[in-house]
């Protein structure tokens, strides 16, 4: 018996019925393709869902500890953790705890690596990268001012101006004012008055970052 459909009379019809006898194979290969990678998108969709929980799950863990202030246990917990979940963004999260950790047990060094590992891993995460960027520029200043370090402090000014440049606009105007405090000490005074001249003039701006950008530029 014979896999080919009949053909009728109507010419219409004779041509759609003679393009599925040709091409009968490669049509079912096609929609046999189309249904592969639809039962793949569901599967990929579905562990995806699974995993993004489970790191959910331990990224609460991980709180828990930091809570209790086990910093240690925070350390060696999440670096675990951060590998296995390394696209999500609960991976992020750990790493600012890890680098509080670290800042905790007077370990400044390991806690910038690992604020910049963070920042560099979640460039598209606006709320991690301002995080991670800020974090490094609060570090970075405290070290500036303390050492008396000006190389420090514009390194300061320019994490502090990536954080700024990401979409939190409600911190970036703090941002900037410690962006040009850490310019001043760096030296660059003529930057420093560009940036707080600008925020000066912005009518958005919190009353308090207005009375303190007064008066910083009152000293210039």
């Amino acid at each position: 018996m014979s896999n080919k459909i009949e053909i009728p009379d109507d010419p219409e019809i004779v041509v759609a019925v003679s393009f599925i006898n040709k091409y009968r194979n490669l049509l079912i290969g096609g929609v046999l393709l189309i249904a592969i990678v639809l039962v793949g998108k569901i599967w990929w969709d579905k562990n995806r869902e699974e995993t993004r929980k489970l790191a959910a799950d331990k990224l609460f863990l991980v709180k828990v500890d930091f809570d209790n202030r086990d910093y240690e246990k925070v350390i060696k917990d999440g670096k675990n953790q951060i590998e296995k979940f390394s696209s999500y963004p609960q991976s992020g999260e750990m790493m600012l705890l890890i680098a509080k950790s670290y800042l905790a047990t007077n370990k400044e060094a390991e806690a910038v690596k690992m604020l910049e590992e963070c920042a560099s891993s979640f460039k598209s995460d606006d709320l991690l990268y301002f995080s991670a960027n800020n974090m490094l520029g609060i570090i970075t200043l405290d070290k500036a001012v303390l050492n008396k370090d000006k190389a420090a402090a514009e390194q300061a000014a320019a994490y502090f101006d990536k954080a700024a440049a990401s979409n939190q606009e409600i911190f970036a105007d703090q941002c900037r004012f410690n962006s040009a405090k850490a310019l001043l000490i760096a030296e660059k005074k003529d930057k420093a008055k560009e940036i707080l001249t600008a925020l000066d003039k912005k009518e958005e701006l919190s009353y308090s970052l207005k009375d303190k950008t007064k008066k910083l530029l009152e000293t210039l």
